[in-house]
């Protein structure tokens, strides 16, 4: 009897909070980022949707025969031997441990069928919408307009990131950094009911809320200036920079560095310690923006100041 009270008295709001949240299951649904635009509205950077094949490791088989031959199906549907699949998901694990595992992104409809007629085989497998960046004038002005990665570790703990998961994605470099919490939106919610296989029940969809986009960013770049000034550095062939300003208004109108690289690159399931490794070089160092990384002598202008110490 003692027994009996202290289960459904001392910890019944316990056991019967656990129980709900049994029953159901939360899905964020991720916010798409906002545009961004050049001074006179032309789209720099914009999003196109994606189909990703994901894997929560918490549901795989515990016994290790079953977990092989699982992400041996997976991998060879994914186009992936079973050694990468094994370190794709270590290196997300070691990075956001607990978030679903990305091992493709840009599947098609024929494997989604396929995975879906045959889940009891697939455990822990979901195909996931995701918006991915789009580059519609490609490398144009790269270094201005930065990049997108997964938020590591590190950057979780950072008091600005506080109200991010692992596996969300933040701007790493440039205008995508800069203006990261205007440009990343809110994600949404949608809860539904499960039965006892957590498999979803008829009508069980119990509350959805859509996800809020990030804002859309106006730069002061202009285009055209910004390609004909990226097209004059290119056919020098040497690494430098170029800046082009309004001088009354301080507004910077085209920006650039040679060597540059392909934004649409990054798009890719990397890390940002994948990213540098890629881009490693430390003579053409392709990352790097020279117009405001680069160290550079002062040159003739600092004579002024010397003949004025002088004078």
């Amino acid at each position: 009897f003692f027994r009996l009270w202290n289960l459904q008295v001392l910890s019944g709001d316990e056991y019967l909070a656990e129980a709900k949240n049994n029953r159901t299951r939360e899905f964020k649904v991720i916010a798409p980022r906002g545009d961004i635009l050049d001074r006179d509205g032309n789209v720099l950077v914009d999003n196109r949707t994606s189909l990703a094949l994901q894997l929560n490791t918490a549901k795989l088989p515990e016994d290790p025969a079953e977990e092989r031959a699982e992400l041996a199906r997976l991998g060879e549907l994914a186009h992936m031997s079973l050694r990468k699949v094994r370190r794709t998901i270590e290196e997300s694990e070691e990075i956001a441990a607990g978030a679903p595992v990305t091992l493709r992104r840009d599947v098609g409809y024929d494997l989604i069928a396929y995975i879906e007629e045959n889940q009891e085989e697939f455990p822990g497998v979901a195909v996931q919408r995701v918006f991915v960046r789009h580059y519609p004038n490609g490398s144009l002005a790269a270094h201005v307009l930065g990049n997108v990665g997964e938020i590591e570790e590190e950057e979780l703990k950072e008091p600005q990131h506080k109200n991010l998961e692992p596996g969300d994605e933040i701007g790493q470099a440039g205008a995508e950094a800069a203006y990261d919490r205007y440009l990343r939106g809110d994600p949404g919610l949608t809860r539904i009911q499960v039965n006892a296989l957590g498999e979803p029940t008829p009508g069980g969809q119990l509350i959805s809320i859509p996800p809020t986009p990030g804002d859309s960013l106006k730069l002061t770049i202009d285009e055209e200036a910004q390609s004909a000034g990226e097209a004059g550095l290119s056919a020098r062939g040497l690494p430098g920079a170029f800046i082009s300003m309004n001088i009354d208004t301080g507004e910077i109108l085209a920006m650039g560095s040679n060597p540059t690289y392909d934004p649409t690159v990054l798009t890719e399931e990397m890390t940002q310690r994948q990213v540098n490794e890629l881009y490693r070089d430390p003579v053409l160092a392709p990352l790097v923006n020279r117009a405001t990384e680069g160290a550079y002598p002062t040159g003739s202008i600092f004579k002024n100041i010397t003949a004025l110490a002088a004078l």
